[in-house]
């Protein structure tokens, strides 16, 4: 069968997933995508057809993400192996490690030493998105899972991204002071209830307590003594959480800026929070 007609096969049986089954297909034979175009209507491997068929089964019978499937996501360009064990990067996330690179270019590029930390680091594509990108920074990163950190590990050695990694609750195992930290806390509320593709990765991951803003309050009650003067804050959130988000975070930090920015989808989704700068006596 060719790879066009085994897609409109499948597609007929998902239509809601037809890209993503374009996707499936697409990394299984592992082509490029002009290659992949080119033989589209030429005869499939057996081998390839009888592995879209199973991942068909994964992905749409019993809602396993197609990361999950394959074994890897796509961060930043990066390819980074993930499980059950870690979060899926998702292309939110993305943009807020490009608004951090940003940051970095306005305001730390001149500085011989710059200091990262990426709070809660998952999969560990935060940082190393932000190490690969700019070689220059001190990127360190941080979780409560060692499932998590020993896959988070692994992708920076496969992509030889230079980071220190720490097995830490938040800031317990933290000792020092950034000029940078990043952080994609858990922020889904307890009782919501998930899509079931979403619901395979750890809940770890992903409840943030009752109103889906334990994890920024536990953040944000430490996280002064862990950012150097005039540092930068960097959280992702959920679209519907910014006016509360902003609200805690005045709670417990003060003499700060905060700008919020909004995702592709033209949701609010990111904000960066800096300490103005105190001059020593």
């Amino acid at each position: 069968m060719t790879a066009n007609n085994l897609l409109k096969k499948y597609a007929a049986l998902a239509p809601q997933k037809a890209q993503d089954l374009n996707y499936l297909l697409l990394e299984i034979t592992e082509l490029s995508g002009s290659d992949f175009y080119a033989n589209f209507d030429l005869p499939l491997d057996s081998k390839v057809e009888a592995r879209f068929i199973e991942c068909f089964e994964l992905f749409v019978q019993k809602h396993l993400p197609i990361q999950q499937i394959l074994g890897y996501a796509y961060f930043y360009g990066y390819k980074l192996k993930v499980n059950q064990n870690c979060l899926i990067p998702r292309k939110e996330t993305e943009e807020l490690v490009g608004l951090v690179l940003e940051e970095y270019d306005q305001v730390y590029a001149t500085r011989s030493q710059v200091e990262v930390l990426d709070l809660g680091c998952g999969s560990g594509a935060i940082a190393i998105a932000l190490k690969l990108e700019e070689p220059r920074l001190m990127v360190e990163a941080s979780d409560i899972s060692p499932e998590a950190l020993a896959i988070a590990k692994e992708n920076a050695q496969n992509l030889n991204a230079d980071i220190n990694f720490v097995l830490s609750n938040w800031f317990s195992n933290i000792t020092k002071a950034y000029d940078i930290i990043v952080c994609n806390p858990p922020y889904i509320p307890n009782a919501e209830k998930l899509d079931p593709i979403v619901a395979h990765d750890p809940a770890l991951a992903l409840f943030g307590g009752t109103k889906g803003l334990d994890c920024y309050e536990i953040v944000l009650k430490s996280v002064s003594k862990h950012l150097k003067n005039g540092g930068l804050l960097a959280f992702e959130h959920a679209y519907n959480q910014k006016d509360n988000l902003i609200k805690l975070i005045q709670q417990y930090l003060t003499n700060i800026e905060i700008n919020s920015y909004q995702d592709f989808q033209g949701r609010d989704r990111m904000i960066l929070v800096r300490l103005k700068e105190v001059e020593n006596e």
